[in-house]
């Protein structure tokens, strides 16, 4: 069985849950969905769909979704904070996005957690 089909073996990915604190990029919207489409192309695969909302008066939330994978950010600018999900193929490519994303938002403070997705224990 091949690891498309369901095979037992492949794992579906690395996640990190990322938290940014101190960046002052936190309700520009652009500069976030300029970021996550950078952090994106570390993966390889081509973006599917990108949205992004921003809130009144301040906040934004988006997603960008890859055919395997997504990137996902929520940020609460009166806290200088963004909470940050990367789910990519592989460990090497999230973190290349990872390394992409603090590069653009340059935040002062980085919490990273990461697991495995997709593994039977």
């Amino acid at each position: 069985m091949s690891a498309s089909t369901g095979a037992p073996g492949r794992d579906a990915g690395v996640h990190l849950i990322i938290d940014f604190w101190g960046s002052t990029l936190m309700n520009d919207g652009a500069a976030i969905e300029a970021g996550l489409r950078r952090a994106a192309a570390a993966s390889g695969e081509p973006v599917l769909y990108a949205k992004l909302h921003r809130f009144e008066p301040m906040g934004v939330t988006g997603v960008v979704v890859l055919p395997h994978a997504h990137l996902t950010i929520h940020t609460w600018p009166e806290r200088g904070y963004a909470a940050i999900d990367v789910l990519l193929q592989d460990s090497a490519t999230a973190h290349a996005a990872l390394a992409l994303l603090k590069e653009a938002f340059q935040p002062t403070e980085v919490q990273v957690s990461e697991q495995r997705r997709g593994v039977l224990p």
